[in-house]
């Protein structure tokens, strides 16, 4: 009795720590049975996008673990998978998974959200149609949290915030914060969902590729450091952006930048308030006044012509 009560202990204790809104047994149960039955389907198909997505979520709980790295490497290195002897059933796996989303506590916390959040959306591969999932996911993504299995993997689960939120919109970070989202091409910018603080710092790094319409016959998509050889400006350009009735795009560079940012057309950017940053693929800049943090890209015109989008992190601190 005396060590079942030091093991309660240790856990409550462990969990207390690492703020987590539930027992690490409980996470490590699902890692166990998510092995078994990712091992189990992709033995049969090894690009079944539920098998996949059941060894992300292991892998996510327990990256180190051995089961997980052999399975990985099976996939990568393209040798065969043995379907496990026992592996738990789909419907088995959702029980435990709407188990442990009751299980879920304070899940207005930041890592609560993102519990309740990778659940649900787990038990949406399984049920597509569950109506609690839905309703879930639809509020969070209402309120601008993140739903998607990629995005909520994209996280690092160890990394555990105290994270505060504006009171009068609790839909805005206003605290210290890492987070990642998708910065589309056609609309001028992409809300963050953070507000930050004059003199923070704010690090960001952008990936994937997006194409900001015709920009030329053999030029069509660019990272987020833009286009190196176009100057939209510059009327001798071999690669002037020209309408359907061989008319330039209106220039309004002048009057949405004002002179006051130079960057590649194309390019990332970042607006706090009237300030605009050059970001490009990787930056850091200091904050110089307060206000909601937005991405979006250096376009000198039409936005309906663009496409695709970048995947951006980005980190807010105090140095």
């Amino acid at each position: 009795v005396l060590l079942l009560f030091a093991s309660a202990n240790m856990v409550l204790a462990l969990n207390s720590y690492t703020r987590l809104p539930i027992y690490r047994s409980e996470l490590q149960t699902l890692s166990d049975k998510a092995v078994l039955l990712a091992a189990s389907r992709l033995a049969e198909n090894p690009k079944d996008e539920t098998g996949l997505m059941l060894l992300r979520l292991a892998e996510h709980f327990t990256p180190e673990r051995r089961e997980v790295l052999l399975l990985r490497g099976k996939l990568y290195y393209k040798v065969k998978i043995r379907k496990p002897k026992n592996p738990p059933s789909s419907q088995e796996f959702v029980r435990l998974l709407q188990h442990a989303l009751d299980r879920v506590e304070n899940k207005n916390s930041v890592m609560g959200r993102h519990l309740t959040a990778l659940f649900c959306a787990m038990i949406r591969l399984f049920r597509p149609d569950d109506e609690r999932a839905i309703i879930t996911l639809t509020k969070f993504r209402d309120d601008g949290f993140a739903t998607e299995l990629k995005e909520l993997f994209a996280r690092n689960f160890q990394q555990t915030n105290d994270i505060q939120y504006d009171e009068n919109d609790p839909r805005y970070v206003i605290s210290n914060v890492k987070k990642s989202i998708l910065v589309p091409a056609n609309q001028p910018w992409t809300d963050t969902f953070v507000k930050v603080k004059a003199g923070k710092f704010v690090r960001v790094k952008a990936f994937r590729t997006w194409d900001m319409g015709d920009v030329g016959k053999n030029v069509t998509a660019c990272d987020a450091d833009g286009y190196p050889d176009f100057n939209p400006l510059d009327p001798n350009s071999k690669k002037r952006v020209k309408k359907k009735k061989g008319k330039a795009k209106k220039d309004a560079t002048k009057l949405f930048y004002k002179g006051e940012l130079k960057a590649r057309p194309g390019s990332l950017l970042a607006k706090i308030g009237k300030k605009r940053y050059s970001v490009g693929c990787e930056a850091v800049f200091r904050v110089e006044k307060g206000g909601i943090l937005y991405f979006g890209p250096y376009e000198w015109g039409d936005y309906s012509d663009n496409s695709g989008a970048l995947l951006v992190s980005f980190e807010v601190s105090d140095r």
